[in-house]
């Protein structure tokens, strides 16, 4: 019997350590992705039909992330708000860019999840999903919240104007949104379908 004891404390005690080094893992997978993710906000590319928008990398490593873990992902969103504010940007430009990358990155992850992660017809309808998310979310975060942040700005001197100045920029908007979208998805899912075989779960 107490050999029996003895075994299960051990079991146990074995378990536990799994349980933390696997934590631990995972925190330091997230570290490195969220550093890379912030290291590839640094080289921009403006947009040319609307020059303050710029492609980046950033989504990639946050889109891996989220194909392993959906919630560790979402709980880098303040690291990466903060980042981003650091490395220029105002509180609502650094809120828009977490809320694209979210809004882009979820869905993949969910839509790959519950296709089953295999095959083209599971990669095309994951990315589509992402485009369609990513465009949806970000043409109505822009109506509710560019005006404002035009008359803060001081581009406009009415609500009016600031909303029209909104709608003239929205259709170049959602191409922008479609085309990140459309990089990201095929490459985060590339570099998942390597990375899958070495990272921890």
């Amino acid at each position: 019997m107490s050999y029996g004891r003895g075994s299960a404390a051990g079991g146990g005690t074995i378990g536990q350590v799994a349980r933390v080094a696997q934590f631990y893992s995972r925190v330091a997978l997230a570290g490195v992705l969220v550093s890379l993710a912030i290291v590839l906000h640094i080289p921009r590319m403006p947009f040319p039909p609307v020059p303050f928008l710029k492609f980046d990398g950033v989504g990639i490593p946050l889109a891996v992330l989220a194909l392993h873990s959906v919630p560790l992902s979402v709980a880098t969103a303040p690291i990466l708000f903060l980042a981003v504010q650091a490395l220029g940007a105002d509180i609502v430009g650094a809120g828009m860019k977490v809320l694209a990358e979210l809004s882009t990155f979820i869905p993949l992850a969910l839509a790959y999840r519950r296709l089953g992660g295999e095959g083209l017809t599971g990669y095309v309808a994951s990315a589509c999903s992402a485009v369609v998310s990513r465009v949806a979310v970000m043409t109505l975060a822009n109506y509710l919240i560019a005006p404002h942040w035009i008359l803060m700005a001081g581009w406009a001197k009415t609500y009016e104007e600031a909303y029209a100045m909104t709608s003239a920029y929205s259709p170049w908007i959602a191409v922008f949104n479609a085309i990140v979208a459309l990089y990201v998805a095929p490459l985060a899912l590339a570099a998942f379908k390597v990375l899958r075989k070495v990272i921890p779960r």
